[in-house]
């Protein structure tokens, strides 16, 4: 009965805690959190999406599992995509052609939008000011070249925070080119 109870929460565990079943640290998620808003501003700089990016850049992603569609909020029949580094954690969606969005969970939000934030000004991307609001941890970053703006809203919450239901930090980017 031990065994059969024991074996139960180890399963709802590793279940509930993807990140933690796959050795990931939460630095191990900020990284590719990091990776994938990266990939996804160098995407919509170019003009494309995660498939149209360079072999190199596009070998740190694959397709992701169909369960991960609800995760991403992902349309049906638009990519979905798992940054390798953190598979099942970090999660990329095409929602549109012009649209990118990088949702995970696990690390602590600041510290992730502070490291996102270097990524971003070294790719060229400067910070703009946005609406802030008590339930949401929020940045704003653009980046213009002749008629082409890709536009980087941060978005994450902690949990306690007003509004928010998650036991563990969401951290979530949209990523938008018009």
């Amino acid at each position: 009965m031990r065994r059969i109870l024991f074996a139960a929460l180890s399963a709802l565990f590793v279940s509930a805690h993807p990140a933690a079943a796959q050795n990931l640290t939460p630095e191990d998620v900020a990284d590719a959190y990091v990776e994938g808003v990266s990939l996804c501003a160098r995407a919509k700089t170019a003009g494309g999406g995660i498939a149209q990016l360079p072999e190199n850049e596009r070998a740190q992603v694959t397709d992701a599992a169909p369960q991960m569609r609800a995760l991403a909020r992902a349309p049906e029949g638009r990519p979905v995509w798992d940054v390798l580094s953190a598979r099942g954690i970090v999660v990329i969606s095409e929602p549109t052609d012009s649209q990118c969005d990088v949702t995970a969970y696990g690390p602590r939000v600041r510290p992730v939008f502070e490291r996102v934030a270097e990524a971003l000004s070294a790719a060229g991307f400067t910070e703009v000011a946005t609406q802030q609001d008590p339930s949401a941890i929020l940045r704003a970053f653009e980046h213009v070249e002749g008629e082409r703006r890709v536009r980087v809203l941060l978005d994450g919450g902690e949990p306690g925070m007003p509004g928010r239901m998650s036991r563990f930090p969401v951290l979530v980017a949209f990523v938008s080119a018009n």
